[in-house]
């Protein structure tokens, strides 16, 4: 449910900083499977947040007395399937201790026969497009925008969400990837496939991130002051 949408002229940057969580809780068993850490998925995934700079603990462990007082200091994590006939398909959400969605990859995809392979792949896959995106505060961060009349939506994902629907753009394919250029034929986005049709590592001027495919279209999602960016790219490839 999006708290407030308004439209002006600004630069994105934080006005302030905050404290940010220390701590992950990872399932240690998935409601898809009947087994704990089947495939060593609540591994991978326990992995790689703690490669993400997070304490990272299984749902099953003893908390610290820190975790245990102030479970709304930390942050939980789940992989959800959303597998079809031919492919296993997985994403991750990152949710505060009220439920409410932080953050939520890429569908990750697989349509290896092998099943320890198929699931794994696809995980890896989600994981991946979060890397460099879970700097959560822990409370709002207000923010100011660019020099351009741009839609901002503040959201309950605690994500900044830009919609500029007067820019669209083409794509000219590169030995690596695409170029996205605009109405002037400048080259605004410089984009590197990865092993998902959905996923490109995207860069932008000087800022760095990932173009992906949600359902309602592509987004180029960077972190800026902390504070992740959502921003909707009009383009066909």
């Amino acid at each position: 449910m999006k708290i407030v949408s308004f439209l002006f002229l600004f630069t994105i940057t934080s006005l302030f900083s905050q404290e940010k969580y220390e701590y992950v809780i990872v399932p240690y068993s998935f409601d898809f499977f009947e087994e704990p850490n089947k495939f060593n998925l609540n591994g991978l995934t326990k992995s790689f947040f703690e490669k993400e700079g997070f304490k990272v603990l299984y749902d099953t462990d003893i908390k610290p007395d820190f975790v245990a007082n102030n479970p709304c200091e930390v942050l939980y994590a789940y992989v959800i399937d959303d597998n079809k006939l031919f492919s296993k398909n997985l994403y991750v959400q990152v949710k505060d201790c009220k439920g409410n969605l932080l953050i939520e990859s890429v569908k990750g995809s697989s349509r290896e026969k092998d099943f320890d392979k198929s699931f794994t792949i696809a995980l890896r896959q989600a994981l991946t497009s979060l890397k460099g995106q879970l700097n959560f505060n822990k409370s709002k961060s207000f923010v100011k925008n660019e020099n351009k009349e741009i839609l901002i939506e503040k959201s309950a994902e605690n994500k900044i969400v830009v919609e500029n629907n007067n820019t669209k753009y083409s794509s000219i394919i590169t030995e690596t990837g695409y170029q996205l250029t605009n109405s002037e034929n400048e080259v605004v986005f410089e984009l590197t496939k990865t092993s998902s049709e959905d996923i490109f590592i995207a860069k932008k001027g000087n800022l760095n991130g990932v173009l992906v495919k949600k359902i309602n279209g592509w987004f180029f999602e960077y972190n800026e002051a902390n504070q992740l960016v959502s921003e909707k790219v009009e383009v066909k490839f």
